[in-house]
């Protein structure tokens, strides 16, 4: 099964934020969330356990 790939443009971690309200249903509440903004100019939200979020950041800067 094949992926969607994005070229990332602009990646805010600076205010990580924790799920609210129905978020709370699907991601974990350990999970920390960041803004990327996509190549496409397409705004996502990336959610990430808050104990893995400097690592998981250092991969996708490492990969940029």
């Amino acid at each position: 099964m094949g992926g969607i790939v994005l070229r990332i443009a602009q990646l805010d971690a600076t205010q990580p934020r924790r799920p609210k309200g129905r978020e709370a249903w699907s991601v974990s509440p350990q999970t920390a969330i960041v803004r990327v903004v996509a190549s496409t100019g397409a705004v996502l939200e990336w959610a990430v356990l808050a104990e893995r979020l400097p690592w998981a950041l250092e991969q996708v800067r490492a990969a940029a």
